[in-house]
């Protein structure tokens, strides 16, 4: 099975003609079983963007393409229009031959770049995914990403509530996740040991705003159904007359293992208690719940405790004393880290005097 995704294409005013016709004729070229486009298919949203995306651009793609809308869409009001002009801002496409199943959804908060799932839309997730057997592949496909992305600089705009998405995503055994919206391509296998999605990042085909080395780009996906071996190229448009397609992943997608089989994790090397947000403080911490964590702790056999940061509430002097005094409680060899509570003005120091060699 074979994917083609391009994304961003951003008609209006960072709009690159020229290496969009160069994507239109790589996609025209193509031979894929699907072709995803995952957002910002404009640049603000407006009533002239569209009418050129519908009635100029768009109809030189030849081959039949599934859309969702990203944030530039729905910007002023662009929401109404995407449904005026596309239809729904999400789609269900089932493909019983192949036995294929690909939801997209509309991740977007109308004029944020901030994203979000939402509640209907992870309802979505599992009611479209979570009754299919192991024989069928399933696809999840929306604008926003769930993980930070290198070469993007500050993450600010992934999906508020990617947890419970990325949750969503491997209890459903989800085999693919297809987004667009950072202008760059990425690859990324998510796991929780069990379960494995591959999550892949389109970057711009036609935008002026593009990131780091990589100018204008579509991605392809090549996946083996019955092995779950995937592989994914980059085709870079703008390097000459011919686009040069780069492979970021070849690897095994995984399946669930079934409920019942226990993973053998061969010898046990160590075992590690983890701890975090103890916050330390007049106000917030509960002496009765630490003293019962600590008897159970002392209790176990145990090579390290790890406390995970904000060890107190506010930097203070007053709450690094008394973390202090309570940490000491625990008898085991101990790892801490700080938190942002703990670096407060002064916290840093604070923290170094009391923790640092521990």
């Amino acid at each position: 099975m074979r994917i083609l995704v391009f994304s961003d294409t951003h008609i209006g005013g960072k709009f690159n003609n020229e290496m969009f016709e160069k994507g239109v004729n790589l996609i025209n070229q193509t031979d894929a079983d699907f072709y995803l486009f995952t957002g910002d298919l404009t640049d603000q949203g407006t009533l002239q963007e569209y009418k050129d995306a519908t009635e100029k651009f768009l109809p030189k793609i030849k081959k039949p393409v599934l859309y969702v809308p990203g944030n530039h869409d729905v910007k002023n009001v662009g929401d109404l229009l995407w449904e005026e002009f596309l239809g729904p801002r999400y789609f269900v496409h089932v493909d019983e031959e192949k036995k294929v199943k690909i939801l997209g959804l509309d991740s977007n908060e109308p004029d944020k770049n901030t994203g979000r799932i939402g509640e209907k839309g992870i309802k979505r997730i599992y009611s479209e995914f979570s009754g299919l057997d192991e024989s069928w592949t399933k696809i999840l496909v929306f604008h926003h990403q769930t993980l930070p992305i290198k070469y993007t600089g500050r993450e600010r705009s992934a999906i508020t509530d990617a947890g419970d998405v990325i949750d969503a995503i491997l209890k459903c055994n989800v085999q693919l996740v297809v987004n667009g919206h950072r202008h760059i391509s990425n690859v990324y296998l998510l796991s929780d040991s069990d379960d494995s999605s591959l999550v892949v990042n389109c970057g711009t085909m036609s935008c002026r705003k593009t990131r780091y080395k990589e100018e204008y780009s579509l991605t392809l996906i090549d996946f083996d159904l019955p092995s779950r071996q995937a592989e994914v190229q980059v085709i870079q448009l703008n390097n000459g007359d011919e686009p040069v397609a780069s492979t970021r992943f070849k690897g095994r997608v995984a399946k669930r293992l079934a409920p019942q089989t226990k993973r053998n994790w061969g010898k046990l090397l160590a075992r590690i208690i983890q701890i975090g947000n103890t916050e330390f403080s007049d106000t917030n911490f509960k002496s009765e719940t630490f003293a019962k964590m600590v008897s159970i702790v002392n209790l176990m056999d145990c090579e390290l405790v790890v406390h995970c940061g904000d060890v107190t509430s506010s930097s203070y002097f007053s709450e690094f004393s008394m973390a202090k005094i309570f940490m000491d409680q625990i008898q085991h060899p101990q790892l801490i880290v700080p938190g942002p509570r703990d670096y407060f003005p002064l916290g840093y120091e604070l923290f170094r005097k009391y923790f640092y060699r521990r």
